[in-house]
Formats: C-alpha cells, structure tokens, sequence
C-alpha cells in the first residue's frame, strides 16, 4: 500500500496527476500483488473456508464474472467450550423451552432442509450473491482449489432452481460439470472499521 506525506490532509495531493485540472488522480500499487490475485481467480485456485469477520456491516454483495463456479458453505468448526456449555444445557432440557415450537410441520421440514451443511453456491457469470445475517454471521465459506466442479444437480446445489435455464441445461449437458475459467469477484461491503492510511486516502472524497 502507498505512503503519504503527513501534511497531506485530504491524501490526495501526492498522488494528482500535474498537468490537468485538480480532480483527476493516479495511486500506484494500490491494492497488493495477493488482493490481486484474489481478484483474478485462475482455474484451480480456491479460497480457504472464512468468515468476513467484525470490520464490515453483516450484509455482502458479490458480483461474478468470467468463469462460474461452486462457492463451499460450511459451518464453524466445532468450540470445545461451547460444547461443554451445550452439554451441560442438555443435562437441564426440562428446564429448558423447546426450540422451534411456533413452526408447523412444513415449516420445521424447511428449517432441516436450510441446516443440511455443507453445501455448495453454483455463481453463474454476471449473477449477484448476498449475505447477510445468520449467513454472515454463523457459517464459513471457500472455494475448492479445483479445475471442475463435478455432481452438480438439484441435490447438491443450494441455488440449482435459482440458476438462470440457461446455466442449467449447460451443467446438465456436461453430465454435471462445470469446467472452471478465469473468474474476477467484485465484492461490495460496507466498512465499519477503516485503517488510518485507507481513512487518510479517501477521507476526502466521501464528504458531502
């Protein structure tokens, strides 16, 4: 990431391009040779599970272009001492109010099927994916370092009746495969907490 001067109060000034009028701006290696490459996923790359962590708002929005691919959702690994606390919830269960007593049967049915875990995104290109919440919150998730994605199918895609016809009849055709490409993910979020060099380089240009 660039350096800047400490008397540069908007961040900007370092970087103005000399020779045309004040508003146009040119920042060199702006983002990392690893955020690129994050950026520009190759066939075969993936992503380690995660989760986006506190620095950002609970709702994320990603764009897919390129090639398509399976985005992996996957719970959080297990907390010893979370377990020792459920355990001991168990022990005192007559005590306890049983969970999800207001849903009816199909609903409960709905509930089971949302908590098969894991499971599998299919992101076709030019498609957008939102999380936010439980999603956000509770669950992990990564991208298998694979060249194709295989036994794709209602059963094991989360999305499969979502997918546009098209993305469909092509996966089906392929007897189920996805035979990755060259994939850029625009990720959209809402910061919640900005270092001091990003503050000091774009502090100035949100101000309304």
């Amino acid at each position: 990431m660039c350096s800047l001067p400490r008397d540069d109060k908007t961040g900007l000034q370092a970087f103005r391009i000399a020779g045309l009028p004040p508003d146009f701006y040119y920042i060199p290696n702006f983002i990392s040779v690893e955020e690129e490459a994050s950026i520009l996923q190759k066939p075969g790359e993936g992503i380690m599970p995660h989760e986006d962590g506190g620095a950002y708002a609970e709702v994320v929005a990603t764009v897919s272009l390129g090639g398509a691919l399976c985005l992996d959702v996957l719970p959080k690994p297990e907390n010893p001492a979370e377990d020792r606390r459920e355990k001991k919830d168990d022990e005192d269960e007559e005590h306890a109010q049983p969970l999800n007593t207001d849903l009816d049967e199909e609903e409960q049915k709905t509930k089971e099927k949302m908590l098969t875990l894991p499971t599998r995104i299919f992101q076709e290109p030019r498609s957008l994916l939102i999380t936010t919440g439980r999603a956000y919150r509770d669950l992990m998730h990564g991208i298998a370092s694979i060249e194709v994605d295989e036994e794709l199918n209602a059963e094991s895609v989360a999305n499969w009746e979502l997918l546009s016809e098209e993305g469909r009849k092509g996966v089906e055709e392929n007897g189920g495969r996805n035979v990755r490409g060259t994939r850029v993910s625009l990720t959209y979020r809402d910061v919640i907490k900005v270092s001091r060099a990003a503050s000091r380089v774009l502090g100035g240009m949100g101000r309304r």
